[in-house]
């Protein structure tokens, strides 16, 4: 299910109009605006597909644990937030693709298993992925900053 989800959101994302929509969105929402986007109903559209799918990803945690409870679960959106950083989503928007977003899953849920076999503890296990994400962000925020001394363009005189 996974990698069917992973293949339908490729493809919406890189080949129709409502995922360049999405790109230009998260990349300037003014210039989207200005570009003729209705910024609204994209941002509406964006958070009923995430619900959606987080619904989805619940019912198959549910299922997978046999169990439900209201503390079932906590930090998976911290978890799901590194993932991304870690695998090039930019974490103000704008930039990223699906495949450095499996990656960064994959690479998440290998070191969140790891850690458990090494017998780490929860909260451990947190300052582990917090100092991962802290480490992503200011990569992320080098990177951009690197790029925009890069692009100055000289006065004319």
């Amino acid at each position: 299910m996974a990698l069917a989800v992973v293949l339908l959101a490729s493809f919406v994302y890189a080949r129709t109009s409502f995922g360049w929509k999405v790109l230009a969105l998260g990349g300037n929402e003014e210039a989207a605006r200005l570009a003729g986007i209705n910024t609204n109903l994209i941002k509406i559209s964006v958070y009923t597909l995430c619900g959606f799918f987080v619904s989805l990803a619940t019912l198959v945690m549910i299922s997978k644990a046999n169990t439900t409870s209201a503390m079932f679960g906590p930090g998976t959106e911290f978890t799901c937030l590194t993932a991304a950083i870690v695998g090039g989503i930019s974490f103000t928007g704008g930039e990223g693709n699906m495949l450095g977003l499996v990656t960064g899953v994959f690479i998440l849920a290998v070191l969140g298993n790891g850690m458990q076999l090494a017998g780490l503890g929860t909260y451990a296990q947190y300052i582990v992925k917090g100092l991962i994400l802290l480490g992503a962000v200011t990569f992320d925020e080098y990177q951009k900053s690197h790029r925009s001394r890069g692009r100055k363009v000289a006065p004319t005189a």
